[in-house]
Order: structure tokens, then C-alpha cells, then sequence
């Protein structure tokens, strides 16, 4: 009879058993006015971390708004990574084809007081050594107890040890701290001394799982925590990506993200809404995971604070270095050669050509460095300082009397010797910004949930912008990740350029 052989697949997990990977949502929230009681703001989604890929914010499960600004949606607003507050989210809106959340900032709770220590109403004791009621513990007869007669089992105060009740019946000891008759019959869970473990107990049925405890009502779906108890009674179900027939009609299988309370009243949203970009609009991360997750501040500490002043000049320095290489005198603003008279050529006849033929290079136009922007962060642990320097260059004035105006943005690591290198520079200017657009910094913040920061920019176009995730990998800094375009519109639909 031939036989049949088949191949070991290995182990392999059932579909219920698989370990769900929840969404993390990153946002950036921009206000104008005092931390915590802006006058205005907006929630600008930025992307979605799902199955290991990043998806855009803004488009990621629109029905027809996305997930990431859906109704009483939490975020954690967080600076370096460490906690700000939340924002709950009471809706979005659609601008110019772009999508906003707008809702309601609620500050980080104070923490509270420490409790006063009241002194005891009891004085305390001071025991001697020579307490007789102190317990000690007995010896055999080696003539210094001569004259004990007592049994030790007789003394009230000797410290006993409990043992198991089938250890035998003749110890009398065993069968006083047992309770039993020393027979060996009473089991060890009538024993009052045992310490026991508490079990937890199952909220379902009474027949146990093999995993232990029950599961989610479906393990498949992501979701993130809840605190609405609407939210909570949502269906859904093994298959992803259902069919919906209207854009009103819940989605069973749409995933949730932090849940907030939902707003009160729409009209204090309304006046609280911002438009355009102010010349003083601040910005701050926000993040949205069920995942519970330890607070981990990225800031950089610096050893002393010389070290600070002493590394921003040494970066300020590879800035104009930069600057100056991207071309601080372009060829339209130096004067046409009609204008210019051509010194005359020296020719060598006598003597080292070194001492008559020698040239002396042109010095570079000043540059002067302002609205600087330094921080240095942890990227990880012990990962060492990542500084990132934006600034605004005025360079010139050059041979014509004109100055001109560049954006600046370095990315540096310190190397052995402590001395910056460039990870990743940029140098553009308000002509040249549909080509490579001005970067403003905005924070460090962990995009995908690995205890790994990434950092987080905006990309400002001259009639758009957009933002963007930069990783580090080695010597250098990539982009992760870019979000769609997002318009300048002021209130009325007009169109607001950048600063």
C-alpha cells in the first residue's frame, strides 16, 4: 500500500488569534490666542498609520468625511511628545477640497496636591530587647534549657510552621495548625493559612477559552478607545472595506479612533473657527490610538547650558554656509557687462608667477540670520541630539545694492568630536518656492507608534502647501511621507499667501 507523506506547514495561527493593529492618527492643530483658550483653531489631519503604511489624513475612509476628523474623535496634543491636553473633534468641513476638524481644546488637568501627612493620634512605643513577649524561637537541651520542661507546642508564643495536612498524622503540631485530625484526609484548600490566588472571572459564558477571558466582539476590526457609549454598540464584521450605499449610512466595518464627547452646541464652533493663515498662528501635533501608551519626551538635554549656545552658532554657521552655496548673488542681479569695466590681463615676464599672477577671490556678501528656529530632540533612546535649525537669510546687499531674501532649513547630528554634521539642507527663496518650498518646522512626534520619532514640516508653496514626515536613516534624512495639497483660503474664499 503506498504511503502518503505531506509536509509540516509549521505553526500557524487562526484569523481570530492574529493580533489587531489599531490606527494611529497624526494631526497638527493650528489656533491663534492663548494655549489651552485659543480664539480660533482647526485640526489639520495629516496621515494615518495602518498596516504598516502611512495613509493620507484626509482622504483615508471618507463617507464623505475621513476618518481622521469623524465627530467625537479624540486627539492628545502633545509637544515633543510630551501631554498638552486633548482636542475632541465635533465634526469636519470641507474647504476648497481640502478637509478640517474643527472642536473644542480642553487643557491638561492640573496635577493634584499632594495629601498632607497628619501626625498619629497614637505615640509610638519603644520596644526593648528584653520584651518577654517578644517571639523567639527555642534550641534543644544543651544544658542552658536544662530546666525546661515546657513542650514547645505549649507556648503560646513560638512561631509555628504550618504543614501540609498528608504529611502524617503523628507530628501534633502538623494537626493543631492544619485543623485536622492529623490524618492526612483534610484537603489543602480547607487549610485557613494558605495563601490563595485570585482568579479573574469571565463576564460571558461559564466554559473557559483556551486564550483565557473573552474577546472583543470583532478581533479584526481596528478601532481605538471609546468614550461614547453610542460608539461602543457598533457592529462589524470579518470582512474590510464593505459597501455602503449612502455617504450617510454607517459603515459596520469602519475603524474608530479616540473617542471624545461630542459638542453641545454648534454655534461657539462656529465662531471658533479659523480661517486662513494668520501672521501669528501657532501649531502642535496631535495624536489619535486606542493603543494605551507611556508618555515619551523627545526633547534633548543638554548637559549644560554652554553646550546649547555653543552648538546652535556652530549650526547658524553650516546655515550660511548653505546659503551662500545655493547662489547668494544670482546672474539678473548683477549688472550687465557693458556696465562693468574688465580689469586688464597680467601677463608673466619676470619673477615667480606666484607673486604676479596671483588673484585674489571675491568676498562673499554678508548674511545676516533671522526669525531663527533652534531645538534639538532624541529621536531615540539614546539615539543622541538630531538639531533642526530653520531661519530666514538676508543676504547682500551684493554688487547692484540689492538684497536678497532665502529660507533655510538644516537637519544635523553631532558627530565623536561633538561638532554638527548635515543630515539634510535646504536653502529656496519667494521665487523659486513652486520648486522647493519654504519648510517651517513643527515638532518631533512619534508617527508610527515604534518609540521612534519622526519629524513633521510644513511645505509652504507659493499658492499651496502642504505637510510632511522626514525620517532619519543613518547619514542622512528622508521623506516618509507628504500629505495632498492643502489651499490658502481665508474666510469668503479668498486666497491667503504664505508669509
Amino acid at each position: 500500500m503506498p504511503r502518503a507523506e505531506a509536509q509540516y506547514p509549521g505553526h500557524t495561527k487562526k484569523d481570530d488569534e492574529k493580533k489587531v493593529v489599531e490606527p494611529r492618527a497624526i494631526s497638527v492643530l493650528e489656533w491663534v490666542g492663548e494655549p489651552g483658550k485659543p480664539s480660533s483653531g482647526r485640526i489639520i489631519p495629516i496621515t494615518v498609520f495602518v498596516g504598516g503604511e502611512y495613509q493620507d489624513g484626509g482622504l483615508y475612509l471618507a463617507q464623505p468625511a475621513p476618518l481622521a476628523v469623524e465627530s467625537d474623535t479624540l486627539y492628545e496634543l502633545e509637544r515633543a511628545g510630551a501631554p498638552q491636553g486633548t482636542f475632541d473633534v465635533a465634526g469636519g468641513q470641507n474647504i476648497a477640497g481640502a478637509w478640517f476638524g474643527f472642536g473644542q481644546w480642553k487643557p491638561l488637568a492640573p496635577p493634584k496636591p499632594p495629601k498632607k501627612l497628619t501626625p498619629s493620634k497614637v505615640p509610638p512605643k519603644v520596644v526593648q530587647d528584653n520584651d518577654p513577649d517578644r517571639p523567639h524561637f527555642k534550641g534543644g537541651d544543651d544544658g542552658k534549657n536544662a530546666g525546661n520542661t515546657t513542650p514547645p507546642a505549649s507556648d503560646p508564643d513560638k512561631p509555628t510552621i504550618h504543614r501540609k495536612p498528608d504529611s502524617g498524622g503523628s507530628d501534633s503540631n502538623a494537626s493543631g495548625s492544619s485543623g485536622g485530625s492529623g490524618s492526612g484526609s483534610t484537603t489543602a484548600s480547607n487549610d485557613p493559612d494558605k495563601p490563595t490566588l485570585h482568579r479573574r472571572t469571565d463576564s460571558g459564558s461559564g466554559t473557559a477559552s483556551a486564550g483565557g477571558g473573552t474577546a472583543p466582539d470583532d478581533p479584526d476590526r481596528p478601532h481605538l478607545k471609546k468614550h461614547s457609549a453610542t460608539s461602543d454598540n457598533a457592529a462589524s464584521s470579518d470582512d474590510e472595506g464593505g459597501a455602503v450605499t449612502t455617504a450617510n449610512e454607517a459603515d459596520p466595518d469602519r475603524p474608530k479612533l479616540s473617542r471624545g464627547k461630542p459638542a453641545s452646541t454648534e454655534k461657539p464652533l462656529e465662531a471658533a473657527k479659523l480661517s486662513g493663515i494668520p501672521p501669528n498662528v501657532q501649531q502642535m501635533t496631535a495624536v489619535s490610538d486606542a493603543t494605551v501608551r507611556e508618555p515619551h519626551t523627545f526633547s534633548y538635554q543638554w548637559p549644560s547650558p554652554d553646550q546649547v549656545v555653543k552648538m546652535q552658532a556652530a549650526v547658524e554657521a553650516l546655515a550660511i554656509k548653505a546659503v551662500l552655496a545655493n547662489g547668494a548673488a544670482p546672474t539678473a542681479q548683477i549688472p550687465a557687462a557693458s556696465t562693468t569695466p574688465t580689469p586688464p590681463r597680467i601677463t608673466s615676464r619676470s619673477g615667480p608667477r606666484s607673486t604676479l599672477a596671483h588673484q585674489v577671490a571675491p568676498k562673499p556678501p554678508p548674511v545676516m540670520l533671522t526669525d531663527k528656529d533652534f531645538r534639538a530632540y532624541e529621536l531615540s533612546y539614546n539615539g543622541g541630539a538630531t538639531l533642526v535649525f530653520t531661519a530666514k537669510a538676508e543676504v547682500g546687499p551684493n554688487n547692484a545694492g540689492v538684497t536678497l531674501e532665502k529660507f533655510v532649513t538644516i537637519i544635523a547630528q553631532p558627530d565623536f568630536n561633538g561638532d554638527p554634521q548635515v543630515r539634510f539642507q535646504s536653502v529656496t527663496d519667494k521665487a523659486h518656492l513652486d520648486i522647493t518650498p519654504q519648510m517651517r518646522f513643527v515638532d518631533a512626534v512619534d508617527t508610527d507608534g515604534d518609540n521612534r520619532a519622526e519629524l513633521i514640516f510644513e511645505l509652504r508653496h507659493s499658492a499651496d502647501r502642504q505637510f510632511a514626515i522626514y525620517r532619519l536613516h543613518g547619514t542622512r534624512a528622508e521623506q516618509a511621507f507628504a500629505t495632498g495639497s492643502l489651499p490658502y483660503l481665508a474666510s469668503g474664499g479668498s486666497e491667503t499667501k504664505a508669509n
